[in-house]
Order: C-alpha cells, then sequence, then structure tokens
C-alpha cells in the first residue's frame, strides 16, 4: 500500500525528530530517505515532501542539508508528552467492575454530589439577595430620616422693620433747644438758622435710615430666593435618591430572579 503525501511528510518529520533528540543534527535527502521503512517510496518523493516542509518552515534547509525547525520540534515534544501521559492515565485504570452493590455506589456520590453543588448555589443566592435587600433598605432609611428631619426644621421668622419712624423725642430735644437758645440770645434770626440746620441734619438722618431700611429689605429677598433654590435643591436630591433607591432595588431583584432561573 503506498503512503499518501500527509503520511510520508509525517514519517518524515518523525525521522528529523528523532536525529535531534540529543542534540540538533543535519541530516541529507538520502539519510532520510534510508530511514523510511516503506520500502516503494522513492528518494525523489522523499525530496519533494521535503522540500514542501522546507517552503511552509517545518523544515530547515542549508548546504542540501535538512533539520527540523526548532518551534515544531518543541510542539512535537508536547504532544508525544500528552501522549504518553495519556497513555500512563489509560493503563493506570482499572476496568470498570459490573454489579448492583457498584450501581447503588455511583448512584449515591452522585446524588450526594449534586446536593452539595445545590446547597452551595442556595447559600450564594441567598448572601447575593441578603446584600441587594440591605443596600436598598439603607438607602431607602437615610431618605426616610432626612423627609421627617426637614419636617421638624422650623425656620425662625425673619422680622421686618417698620419704614415708619418715631422722632417726637428729637422734636423735643429741639424745642428745648430752641427755648434755651431764645430766652439766651433772644435773636430770633439765629433761631431759625438753627431750626433750618436742625431740618436739614434730621432729613440726612431719615434719608440714611430709608436706604438702610431699604438694604435690610434687599438682604430679606436675597434671603428668601436662596431659601427657595436651597429647598429646591434639596427637592431634587431627593428624588434623584429615591430614583436610584428604587433602581438599585429593581436591579437586585432582577438580578436575584436571573441566578434563581439559571440555578
Amino acid at each position: 500500500m503506498e503512503q499518501t503525501k500527509e503520511q510520508l511528510q509525517k514519517e518524515i518529520m518523525e525521522i528529523l525528530y528523532a536525529k535531534s533528540l540529543v542534540k540538533p543534527v543535519w541530516i541529507t535527502c538520502s539519510e532520510v530517505y534510508w530511514n523510511i521503512q516503506n520500502i516503494k517510496v522513492t528518494e525523489r518523493s522523499v525530496r519533494e515532501a521535503l522540500d514542501w516542509l522546507v517552503k511552509n518552515e517545518v523544515v530547515l534547509y542549508q548546504g542540501d542539508k535538512y533539520q527540523i525547525n526548532k518551534r515544531e520540534f518543541i510542539e512535537m515534544s508536547k504532544r508525544k508528552a500528552m501522549e504518553e501521559k495519556e497513555m500512563n492515565e489509560n493503563i493506570s485504570l482499572q476496568p470498570e467492575k459490573t454489579g448492583i452493590n457498584e450501581n447503588k455506589t455511583e448512584i449515591r456520590d452522585t446524588s450526594t454530589e449534586s446536593t452539595i453543588t445545590v446547597r452551595k448555589n442556595y447559600l450564594f443566592y441567598v448572601i447575593i439577595a441578603l446584600i441587594a435587600f440591605l443596600l436598598s433598605g439603607i438607602l431607602i432609611g437615610i431618605l426616610c430620616f432626612n423627609h421627617y428631619a426637614q419636617k421638624e426644621d422650623i425656620t425662625p421668622p425673619i422680622i421686618e422693620r417698620q419704614d415708619s419712624l418715631s422722632i417726637q423725642e428729637m422734636k423735643i430735644s429741639v424745642m428745648g433747644y430752641i427755648k434755651d437758645e431764645y430766652t439766651i440770645n433772644r435773636n430770633f434770626n439765629n433761631l431759625t438758622q438753627s431750626l433750618k440746620r436742625q431740618q436739614e441734619i434730621n432729613q440726612e438722618l431719615l434719608n440714611l435710615i430709608r436706604s438702610q431700611q431699604e438694604q435690610i429689605s434687599a438682604l430679606v429677598e436675597y434671603n428668601r430666593y436662596q431659601t427657595q433654590i436651597i429647598e429646591q435643591n434639596q427637592r431634587e436630591n431627593h428624588i434623584y435618591l429615591w430614583i436610584i433607591g428604587i433602581a438599585i432595588l429593581i436591579a437586585s431583584s432582577l438580578l436575584i430572579a436571573w441566578y434563581g432561573k439559571r440555578n
């Protein structure tokens, strides 16, 4: 029976591998041909197979001599080691015994292993469920606590000053001053000038007080505006936190359901 090209190439690789076991060796085509077991194979066929192997970078060619490639040598060594290992394992395995007792033992071992696996999966499932519900409960609890804490927080009212001012005492002092001035100087012109100056001073004081009242009103309005912004931001934050809490709860429930369905 004639060898195919694949069989011939495989046999040539085995020869080159065996020659290079101790150290890398370069051999000629004739040496390869004389190591072929099939007598129907010609030297020309061996050379063609070697040329094909050289072309595919499996065999090295130098000075009309051939040598197995290092990468191919390592791969063949690994394959042979694996084959030898599998062969040793097959030899070391004892033949299976048939009988009722052995069948019962195998069934019992299988059921025990499956029970252990189910218990492990169930335990892992319970741990995931507890962690997910614990996180969701903590987040929702924080939201509820913040909600009730805000209800109990009472903002002190802002007292606004009235625009009207009483300057009766100032008028009384003015009258006393006028009386003293009139009694001492008896000069009506000086009294008139003093009254004008006092009125100017009073007008300046009133203008100053009104400007301060306007500033206070502006500060009160600004405070109200800031309070509204803070309350709006708090409401938005609470909405986002509720959404996140519900999303975590739904995601954990879906995860638990998927894991339970898979197992």
